[in-house]
């Protein structure tokens, strides 16, 4: 029985993602916004004065303002591009 799940199509999706290369899309599109921006965040925390607060407390504010930027601005934005980018790519190819 546990050969048999340990070979299924099932569990072949839930370990891979089931989309080898659209993870790495994926994955690419995530580091492409969030290192950009938390280099930004990092550069701006020291200039304004709140590399004084309490790391929890830098970690909150941190992640209270990137999260939101990420999830409504910074992600649709270079998904966008790098879908852009892909359909340029394969197009000409064909």
């Amino acid at each position: 029985m546990l050969g048999k799940s340990e070979h299924s199509s099932t569990r072949h999706h839930m370990t891979t993602g089931g989309h080898g290369p659209h993870r790495l899309v994926q994955a690419l599109a995530m580091w492409l916004s969030i290192y950009p921006a938390l280099t930004l965040a990092l550069w701006l925390f020291e200039h304004l004065g709140f590399s004084q607060l309490a790391l929890p407390l830098r970690t909150l504010i941190l992640t209270a303002v990137l999260v939101p930027a990420m999830v409504c601005v910074l992600m649709p934005v270079v998904t966008n591009a790098l879908q852009r980018a892909t359909r340029v790519e394969s197009s000409a190819k064909s």
